[in-house]
């Protein structure tokens, strides 16, 4: 059984995201089905251009990392790892490697319109999201 919990963020600028912060998330799901220690992917999380820079990224993962891991608790099961993926090049491969201490595990040459970096962390701890 998959679940989701995916809102995508668009902002015309910082100011709204105070506005509807109760509302945002970032997206992430349950990769392997629950388990006792499931993996969990954080899908999608979208900044507006001119909204870049101003944290509101690492503030979208953290504060919707700890709902989603509690939600996954209530299935019985734990977090135990995190894994994202971008594009070759991303600026947000470091705000991944920063705020869910993922590091690069594989690179899928010729993704789409170049490569795709996965990026993994295999110990998702109470530090992380919590």
């Amino acid at each position: 059984m998959e679940h989701s919990s995916a809102v995508t963020l668009a902002l015309a600028d910082a100011s709204a995201f105070d506005a509807f912060k109760q509302e945002l998330k970032a997206s992430f799901s349950v990769k392997n089905g629950f388990r006792e220690k499931s993996i969990i992917e954080l899908e999608q999380i979208g900044i507006h251009p001119e909204a870049a820079g101003r944290g509101l990224g690492k503030q979208l993962i953290v504060e919707s990392l700890a709902p989603f891991k509690a939600h996954v608790r209530r299935q019985g099961c734990d977090v135990g790892a995190v894994m994202v993926t971008t594009s070759e090049g991303n600026f947000a491969e470091k705000l991944y490697q920063s705020t869910l201490g993922v590091s690069r595990a594989a690179v899928i040459s010729g993704y789409g319109a170049g490569d795709e970096v996965i990026l993994y962390n295999a110990s998702v701890g109470p530090e992380r999201g919590e």
